[in-house]
C-alpha cells in the first residue's frame, strides 16, 4: 500500500492509503515541507504493508462507495473511479477544532485545504470535516475513445464484464448500447446509428458497478483565435502616475483545426450564446442596489436588516453622519434603531470639522440622552455602552458592519445616513471576508484618527 499523510503543526490531519497500484510504484519515499503562517505542513508519502489498515483504531464507523471520475475528492480526479472506504474520526485535531468550539481561522483553514489538493489530489473544501479522517483508495481505471466513424473504442476488458453506454446529443438520450463480455477482450468497438455529441459508460464485474462516467465528449474541432500584440501607446500623465501604457492590439486572426461544425449548427449555437448572455444580463445582482430619490424605504429595509442581525459587534462609520440640519431627524431614527440591536459592542463612527455645522463626540452624547425612545432602550439590563468615535479627518465611504462571533457582514453605502432620501447612490453588500478587510483596515486607522470618544450609557437622573 501507498501511504500519504498530511501533518500540521506536529498532528496528522488526513490519512490517505492507495492500494492495487503496480509493484514498481511501491517503493516510493518522499516528504515535502511548506509553511502556513510560520507553521510547518508536511506532506509524506510511503510504502506500508497491507495490514496496517486492518489494525487501525478509533473510527466510530466507516462508509464505502464508488467516486466517479471529476468528484472533488476523489484523488485520481478524471483518470479513474475510484473505490472509497472512508473511516470516520469524530474527535477532530485540536490544530482543526477544539472541544470549546473554536476552529482554525477561515486564511488558515484555507491555505491548509490548498495544500492538501496540491500533493494528494482531493478537494475538500466542501467537506472539510472530512479533516482528521481516514480514506483507503483503489483505483477503477479504463481506456476508451472515439474513432472517426463515431464508433466508441474500449481497450482491455475482461470475462464476465458489462458495458453499458449511453449516446446522447446534449442531454437528450438518444441510444443505449450493451455489450456482455465474455472472454478478455483487447479491443471492442461499440457502434452508434445516431448522431452523438457525448456519452455515459458504465461498466459492472459481477452485477457490481466497477465504473461510472457521464457527459463524455471529445475534441473534434479547435477554433484558434489570436492576434499579434502591438507596440504599446504610452500616455503620459500629470499626477496619477507618470504615464499609462495601452496595449495595442493587431487584427484578429481565426484558425480552425479539426472537423469544423455544420454552419446551421453554428449559427444556432451562436444565437443560442446571444440570448443566454441576455437572460443573464437581464438578472439582477443581489450584491448590488441602485437607490433614487425618494426610495428611501428601500434602503432603510436593506439597512435595518443588518442593523438587528447583530449579535456581537455594530459599526456605523460615516463621516457626516452628526451634520445638522434636516438629517439630524434622520439620525435619530437610525439611533433609535442601533440602540436597540442585539450587538454587545454598538460603534458610531463620525467627524467633526465645525460644531456649528456637525455635533461633536460630547453633543452627541447629550443629544442621545435627551431623547426619550433612545434614553428608555438603554436602560434596559441587556443594552451596552454605545461607542461615539470623533475622528480627526473624514473618510468618503460610509459603512455598516457587524461581527458575530467570527463572522462578519455589511454593506458600503454610496451616500450618509442622513441624506438617503435625496440622492442617487448605491448598496453593495459585503460578504464575509470583504467586511473583515473593511473593518480591521479602519480599525488599525482609527488607532491614530481619534479625535475624541464618549461612552453613551444609561445613568439614573
Amino acid at each position: 500500500m501507498i501511504k500519504d499523510t498530511i501533518t500540521y503543526k506536529n498532528q496528522t490531519i488526513l490519512t490517505i492509503y492507495h492500494k492495487d497500484f503496480p509493484d514498481e510504484q511501491l517503493t516510493v519515499k518522499r516528504r515535502i515541507k511548506e509553511y502556513i503562517k510560520k507553521h510547518l505542513i508536511i506532506f509524506t508519502e510511503e510504502y506500508v504493508p497491507d495490514a496496517e489498515w486492518d489494525e487501525l483504531i478509533g473510527y466510530a464507523w466507516e462508509e464505502q462507495g464508488l467516486l466517479i471520475p471529476k468528484e472533488k475528492y476523489n484523488p485520481y480526479y478524471e483518470r479513474a473511479c475510484a473505490n472509497m472506504t472512508h473511516r470516520i474520526y469524530p474527535d477532530k485535531p485540536s490544530v482543526i477544532c477544539q472541544k470549546n468550539g473554536r476552529t482554525i481561522s477561515e486564511d488558515e483553514l484555507v491555505e491548509v485545504l490548498s495544500y492538501i489538493k496540491k500533493y494528494t489530489g482531493m478537494d475538500i473544501e466542501a467537506h472539510p470535516v472530512f479533516l482528521g479522517d481516514v480514506f483507503l483508495f483503489s483505483p477503477s481505471e479504463f481506456q476508451y475513445h472515439s474513432n472517426k466513424d463515431n464508433s466508441i473504442i474500449f481497450h482491455e476488458l475482461k470475462a464476465g464484464m458489462k458495458v453499458i453506454v449511453h449516446l446522447k446529443n446534449q442531454h437528450n438520450f438518444l441510444q443505449s448500447k450493451i455489450v456482455d463480455i465474455t472472454s478478455d477482450t483487447e479491443e471492442l468497438e461499440i457502434k452508434a446509428e445516431c448522431n452523438w455529441d457525448n456519452h455515459d459508460v458504465e461498466i459492472y464485474k459481477d452485477n457490481a458497478l466497477i465504473y461510472l462516467n457521464r457527459d463524455i465528449s471529445y475534441m473534434r474541432c479547435v477554433n484558434l483565435s489570436f492576434s499579434m500584440a502591438g507596440r504599446k501607446k504610452r500616455i503620459p500623465l500629470t499626477i496619477l502616475q507618470e504615464y499609462y501604457d495601452l496595449e495595442q492590439k493587431g487584427k484578429p486572426s481565426t484558425s480552425i483545426v479539426g472537423i469544423p461544425p455544420e454552419p446551421a449548427q453554428e449559427a444556432l449555437d451562436e444565437i443560442n450564446g446571444t440570448l443566454v448572455r441576455k437572460i443573464n444580463n437581464a438578472k439582477a445582482s443581489d450584491k448590488f442596489i441602485f437607490i433614487r430619490p425618494g426610495e428611501r424605504n428601500v434602503a432603510m429595509k436593506r439597512i435595518a436588516d443588518i442593523i438587528f442581525r447583530a449579535k456581537d459587534e455594530l459599526w456605523l462609520i460615516d463621516s457626516y453622519f452628526t451634520d445638522k440640519g434636516s438629517g439630524l431627524h434622520q439620525m435619530t431614527d437610525w439611533l433609535r434603531m442601533i440602540v436597540n440591536s442585539a450587538a454587545a459592542s454598538k460603534n458610531i463612527v463620525f467627524y467633526c470639522n465645525n460644531e456649528s455645522k456637525a455635533l461633536n463626540a460630547t453633543q452627541l452624547d447629550n443629544y442621545m440622552k435627551a431623547d426619550p425612545v433612545i434614553w428608555e432602550a438603554m436602560a434596559a439590563p441587556q443594552n451596552s455602552e454605545l461607542h461615539l468615535i470623533q475622528t480627526k479627518t473624514a473618510i468618503h465611504d460610509r459603512f455598516l458592519i457587524i461581527r458575530n462571533v467570527d463572522e462578519y457582514m455589511g454593506l458600503a453605502i454610496g451616500t450618509s445616513f442622513n441624506s438617503l432620501n435625496s440622492n442617487h447612490y448605491c448598496i453593495h453588500t459585503l460578504a464575509h471576508k470583504e467586511a473583515r478587510e473593511v473593518i480591521q483596515t479602519l480599525y488599525d486607522w482609527l488607532q491614530t484618527n481619534i479625535a475624541a470618544q464618549e461612552d453613551c450609557k444609561h445613568e439614573k437622573r
